[in-house]
């Protein structure tokens, strides 16, 4: 969940109704590494700008839940972010903020296809139930599994390699879903 209170955190009445405030990911991670997919800030553009902002300032302030009116010091950001894109996600974010690439100089791209010897059929298979439990969909048949690894292979494009598009995958699981309810 990368929303504007998940990231920056929350102050707000605790169950004894005091004052407490909720980390946020910011917080709990300060001092480390986080790791955030873009389409996942592609799709909450609150939850970028609070992100953003804390880059750019370089202090993680939490916001206040709603009726609590309470002003807090911020607190430093020491924090590495890690910001996982495709193409497709990092463009949907460039759209947003323009200015995406003063907070992530540094690019590290990686081939969308492996060849099938490094991505064989039972591990891709495995990959795609994680990901649809992960997700919240119904289980993976095992009859579909096959399918699944064809249609990466066929978006690999390539006669010896499979697509590592997981959005791909993600929206193909997503529509498997629907339709089987």
């Amino acid at each position: 969940d990368v929303s504007a209170a998940q990231l920056a955190g929350v102050i707000g009445p605790d169950s004894d109704g005091r004052l407490a405030i909720q980390q946020g990911q910011l917080m709990r991670a300060n001092g480390g590494f986080l790791v955030i997919e873009a389409w996942r800030l592609a799709a909450a553009p609150e939850g970028w700008a609070v992100l953003s902002a804390a880059i750019e300032s370089g202090e993680i302030k939490p916001l206040s839940a709603p009726g609590i009116v309470v002003d807090t010091e911020p607190v430093k950001l020491n924090v590495r972010v890690i910001l996982l894109a495709e193409p497709q996600s990092l463009e949907k974010l460039a759209a947003i903020d323009p200015g995406l690439t003063k907070h992530f100089p540094l690019v590290a791209r990686f081939d969308g296809t492996a060849l099938c010897r490094d991505a064989e059929a039972g591990d891709f298979s495995a990959f795609a139930a994680t990901l649809a439990n992960d997700n919240g969909f119904r289980p993976v048949a095992e009859a579909a599994a096959a399918a699944i690894y064809s249609d990466a292979r066929r978006r690999a494009e390539k006669p010896d390699s499979v697509s590592l598009d997981f959005t791909a995958l993600r929206t193909l699981l997503a529509e498997a879903d629907q339709l089987a309810s």
